[in-house]
């Protein structure tokens, strides 16, 4: 029987260098391989969603929407929770969360408009946001979101 031939530590990382690299390129080639399939697929297939959205209605009436009005700002809201939590603020209340979040006024320029600081208008719209999540919260537990 004769003995394999003993390897030194330099050829045996030249050796693992070259398997590594012959594995790297064997993997390369197999995802190069998947995209262009992919690809020619992809000319003549369509997604299932596509036609989906194509068929796809959203019924829109005008008695769906809501108007709220707080002071000169006005907005149109879909769902009715946040309307009844909306309209449950003291007017200066909503005014200011129209004024931020609807309108995109700066927190000092609400302020000016109300002659308060900007802190106060912070307080104002936590709290306000607060007792809107817990009025909504309320609402749909009671089943009234229907």
């Amino acid at each position: 029987m004769i003995d394999p031939p003993i390897l030194d530590s330099e050829k045996i990382d030249r050796i693992l260098a070259k398997f590594d690299s012959f594995c790297k390129r064997v993997v390369r080639n197999k995802y190069r391989d998947m995209e262009k399939a992919k690809s020619r697929r992809s000319k003549h297939e369509v997604s299932l969603d596509a036609y989906l959205k194509q068929l796809q209605t959203n019924d829109k009436y005008p008695s769906d929407e809501h108007q709220i009005k707080a002071g000169q700002v006005s907005c149109l809201v879909q769902c009715i929770l946040v309307y009844n939590a909306l309209y449950s603020l003291p007017e200066d209340r909503r005014e200011a969360l129209l004024l931020k979040y609807w309108e995109k006024w700066s927190d000092e320029k609400i302020a000016d408009h109300f002659g308060v600081v900007e802190r106060t208008i912070r307080k104002w719209r936590k709290d306000s946001l607060e007792q809107v999540k817990s009025q909504i919260k309320k609402e749909y537990r009671n089943g009234n979101h229907l």
